[in-house]
Order: C-alpha cells, then structure tokens, then sequence
C-alpha cells in the first residue's frame, strides 16, 4: 500500500492540474466548446412524420441523378441507406463531397505509389552504378583512386569505400588527405 500512495498522489495531481487547464483554455477561448448541431428544417419534417408536397419530388430527383452500375452512384445509394433514406440537401452535398474525396484521396494514393516506384527504381539504379565504380575503383592503384575520389563529395566517398574490399579501401584512405579521411571514416 505505501508504494502506491505516491502514484496515486501524482495521478491525481496530474488530473488535477489537467482539469484546470482544460477550465482556462475553455475560459480563454470559447469557441474550442462543441455546439450543438442543427437539423435543417426538412429532416425535421421527415422525422415528425409529415410530408411536405416537394418530398416524393426529391425522391425522384435523387433516383434521377443516380445512375445504376455507377460507382458514384452506388456509393450515394448505400450513404443514403445509412442515412435512414431522408435526403435533403445537406445530406446530398455531404454524400458527393465524400464521395469526391474518396476518389481524390485514391488518384493522390496512385500518385504516390508511382512516384515511390519511380523513386525505388531510381535508387536502385544509382546503388549498382556505385557497385560497378567500386569494381573499378578496387582494381586501380590507391594513389590514383585517391586522386579520381578528391573531386567526389565525402558521403558519396565513404559508400564507396563502404563497398571496396577492406585492404584497397584502406590503401585508398592512406592516399587521402589525412583530414578528409578522417571526415570520411566518421
């Protein structure tokens, strides 16, 4: 018991003080408060059980603009289903808005997995190029492999020399100036 007394102290410490920000920010900035959402005027209709003359008209409307077989379509159909079959306005506009960022969201997603293979593609590419000058680099004397990798930048240099058979790497690191060997091996 008296090894939780402390936690329990700091829990509700920590509650606390949790409260009492959460009162101050509410205090200083009212409108982070939920509000209550209003119900446009033809759900309420819907919902009392009345109709009003335009209702079987909206009906035919939404069926009109609902193609069968249509992705879109079928999307519209199955929110309008959850949506308990009332469709007003607002309840259109929010189903095609959804249904318009779904389909943005999966051309960005697309976007993206192309871009990413492309990417991969390209790195790959650039990873053998650095093999095939390793190779080449490895069967060179120290000193003039010294002399090609000054004009190359350090990281470029220590993946190199990351791939060169240990002894010509160190060979090549000799050549080096000892300053930017240095730099290169950390």
């Amino acid at each position: 018991m008296k090894n939780i007394v402390p936690y329990l102290v700091v829990f509700l410490l920590s509650s606390g003080a949790a409260a009492v920000l959460i009162a101050v920010l509410l205090l200083l900035q009212p409108e982070l408060l939920p509000v209550a959402a209003t119900v446009p005027a033809d759900s309420l209709s819907v919902a009392a059980g009345t109709k009003d003359a335009k209702g079987p008209a909206k009906t035919a409307e939404i069926d009109s603009a609902l193609a069968p077989g249509d992705l879109q379509s079928d999307t519209l159909q199955t929110e309008l289903q959850l949506a308990g079959g009332t469709a007003d306005s607002t309840t259109l506009a929010l189903i095609s808005q959804r249904t318009e960022s779904a389909a943005l969201a999966e051309t960005v997603r697309t976007t993206m997995d192309s871009s990413l293979k492309v990417i991969t593609a390209a790195d790959s590419v650039q990873a053998e190029q650095r093999k095939s000058m390793a190779k080449v680099l490895e069967a060179m004397d120290p000193e003039s492999a010294a002399r090609i990798l000054n004009d190359f930048p350090d990281g470029d240099v220590k993946q190199i020399i990351l791939t060169i058979k240990r002894r010509q790497a160190a060979k090549i690191l000799a050549a080096l100036d000892p300053n930017r060997a240095a730099r290169i091996m950390r």
